[in-house]
């Protein structure tokens, strides 16, 4: 979910358009079908931190998850670091089937219905699991394994049955790789985001499942390439002098081959 400025608009990355506007009409109810919480339970709790841990808990509640995605690696990581943080709330509401012993959930939602609701689904939810002894057994899992916390694959130690995660770890996003890479460990395979986008557009897709490189798609947009060892000079700005951007047409016949850009 986006969080919101006091105004109401939806602030935050691209990945969560859905929960701003939806394209696709009856796309919203959809996603209430295949997902695990209804969409206009997790739209009734604005606060990004505290939807985000909700939905976090359910996750969690669930043994069998076969794909942990999350679109930036910069999200990706904050997301474990909410479960590494509030493990022990987490553990407490799983067991309970009750979110009043989250602190996130106490100050953040007000409305005791929703919070009623919360707790009803998350009890359905452990039910076809095996109900109460089941909610015990898996929070005392969850918590035996966020206590090593300088052992690496979290994330196939909470979901032994994982099939892979995926995030972007490619381009600007590499600095993060290493500590997605801890967060999964050796055996759980890491799928790099299937395309690179900005607002602008989609300007490449994944080359494999196994690589971070992409390939440009040329008739997307225009570029311009950029030597690497040019990147860092700087350019000249004055002060009370107008600037424009220049976009300049620059294709793959212009550069070098064997020149990084």
């Amino acid at each position: 979910m986006f969080s919101k400025s006091q105004d109401g608009i939806p602030i935050g990355p691209i990945s969560q358009l859905m929960s701003a506007v939806s394209p696709i009409p009856g796309l919203k109810f959809i996603i209430s079908l295949i997902n695990i919480i209804p969409f206009d339970l997790i739209e009734s709790i604005p606060h990004f931190e505290t939807s985000t841990y909700v939905q976090l808990v359910f996750a969690l509640t669930i043994p069998n998850i076969y794909v942990y995605s999350v679109t930036f690696a910069s999200g990706f990581i904050h997301s474990i670091k909410l479960i590494e943080h509030y493990y022990e709330e987490m553990c407490r509401c799983i067991s309970s089937a009750n979110f009043d012993h989250s602190s996130l959930v106490r100050d953040n939602v007000h409305d005791l219905k929703v919070r009623l609701r919360l707790n009803q689904t998350l009890k359905k939810v452990a039910l076809e699991y095996g109900g109460l002894s089941y909610r015990i057994a898996r929070a005392e899992h969850i918590h035996n394994e966020c206590m090593k916390k300088d052992v690496p694959g979290i994330l196939s130690r909470l979901w032994p049955s994982l099939i892979y995660a995926s995030t972007a770890t490619g381009s600007t996003f590499a600095m993060y790789k290493k500590e997605v890479e801890f967060y999964c460990g050796k055996q759980l395979p890491i799928v790099n985001l299937g395309f690179y986008a900005s607002s602008e557009g989609f300007f490449g897709c994944l080359a494999s499942i196994s690589t971070d490189e992409y390939f440009l798609l040329p008739n997307i947009a225009f570029y311009e390439f950029i030597k690497e060892d040019d990147i860092h000079q700087a350019g000249i700005v004055y002060i009370d002098k107008s600037f424009c951007i220049l976009v300049r047409k620059k294709f793959f016949e212009n550069t070098t081959h064997g020149v990084k850009y």
